[in-house]
């Protein structure tokens, strides 16, 4: 509107007597006319309604997301409508606003605004005349990825009882689960480290039975101890036997005729593989010689008075290293086989008529002495020559 202006008091004067007119005051009407009267004498100048702070919009926000527990940081708002006292606010509270344009303000986010997950509104709020507050953009604070440095323990024993595992690493939160994994926003899994579930070193109590005769038939060993798991194997002189695993407690192994075709020891252990595991304390299993028995004598007898020969000496349970003895006394024996034995019989071993005791004896482990068998030694025999006394003969 243009005035031409006669003198400041005239119009000030013109203008109250329109507004007093009956049917035209009002009190909004009086108080423009006071503003133009004041700015009519030089004291206020005029302003319209084009010249109010426009409402703001925010279109983005950059960055648009922090970790959580992270530094203090520079926010970014781009949008329109920017005056130079337009203020970021973070969750309705002002955050401390440079302009830049009327496209974009940077604001200060510190690390207390970021110091827990979720979210945060930010809105931009532009003063009177006119202004208001912007519409809201959602700034998420996400949880940070979990590392996992170590583990302690990093190895425990297979069946063991239940134990406190503690996991080190970096960017744990309150709700962190381990496997490990920190829910959103953000957050997921961590990289994977290793608890290595390692056997046990076995240990033998008893076996069972813990002997056998040399030369017998196949057998199932039983393995008493602890410390066994699927997988163990029990081994004879440091070769591993089938093995069946029964609990942690017992293993059952099969020993064949040939590990106890000879007398002697053998040595049983138990090896459980890696992680872990090893070989067991050894026990001892005894082969033992079986009790000799005799069938019979070949000669059964002698004449007293003869001459040294070979006695052959026919049973069972001989072996290399089986004795005969002769009433009580080794001679020289031979082994022929596990049923026949032969022996020098000296010459004053028969010089005297009589009855003398063959044994055989076996030695240990196990063995011993069969039960005594009769070898005869008789007289010469006289042969008398009488004259024939014929009937009726006379001198």
């Amino acid at each position: 509107m243009k005035v031409r202006w006669l003198s400041s008091s005239v119009v000030v004067l013109m203008l109250l007597l329109s507004l007093l007119a009956p049917g035209r005051a009002s009190s909004p009407d009086l108080v423009s006319a006071w503003r133009l009267s004041r700015h009519a004498l030089g004291e206020l100048p005029v302003k319209s309604a084009a010249d109010d702070n426009p409402v703001p919009a925010i279109t983005d926000l950059n960055p648009d997301s922090a970790t959580a527990g992270g530094t203090a940081f520079t926010l970014t708002v781009n949008g329109t409508d920017f005056v130079r006292g337009s203020v970021v606010r973070w969750n309705a509270a002002d955050r401390g606003t440079a302009f830049v344009s009327s496209t974009q303000l940077q604001a200060t986010i510190t690390t207390a605004d970021i110091a827990t997950a979720g979210t945060a509104t930010v809105t931009v709020f532009n003063p009177a005349p006119g202004g208001g507050t912007s519409n809201a953009l959602t700034f998420t604070i996400n949880n940070p990825l979990p590392m996992i440095h170590s583990l302690r323990p990093s190895s425990v024993v297979v069946g063991g009882v239940d134990f406190t595992l503690t996991v080190i690493g970096a960017s744990f939160v309150r709700s962190s689960v381990v496997r490990v994994f920190n829910p959103g926003p953000g957050g997921g899994t961590s990289n994977a480290q290793t608890i290595t579930i390692i056997s046990p070193l076995p240990v033998i109590d008893a076996l069972h039975p813990s002997s056998a005769t040399t030369g017998g038939a196949a057998f199932t060993l039983t393995v008493e101890g602890t410390n066994f798991v699927t997988g163990s194997e029990v081994r004879w002189n440091g070769a591993d036997r089938e093995t069946d695993f029964v609990s942690s407690t017992e293993l059952m192994a099969t020993i064949t005729a040939a590990d106890i075709a000879t007398p002697g020891t053998a040595s049983v252990t138990v090896f459980t593989p890696a992680p872990g595991g090893g070989t067991s304390n050894a026990r001892t299993f005894t082969i033992e010689y079986p009790m000799p028995t005799i069938a019979y004598l070949e000669p059964g007898s002698a004449r007293a008075g003869g001459v040294a020969f070979t006695l052959a000496i026919n049973g069972t349970g001989f072996f290399r290293g089986s004795i005969v003895q002769w009433n009580g006394s080794a001679r020289a024996t031979w082994f022929v086989s596990s049923t026949q034995l032969q022996a020098t019989i000296t010459a004053p071993d028969i010089a005297t008529s009589g009855t003398a005791n063959v044994m055989v004896v076996n030695p240990a482990p196990g063995g011993g002495s069969s039960d005594p068998h009769r070898f005869r030694i008789y007289d010469r025999v006289l042969y008398l020559f009488l004259p024939r006394v014929m009937r009726g003969h006379r001198r």
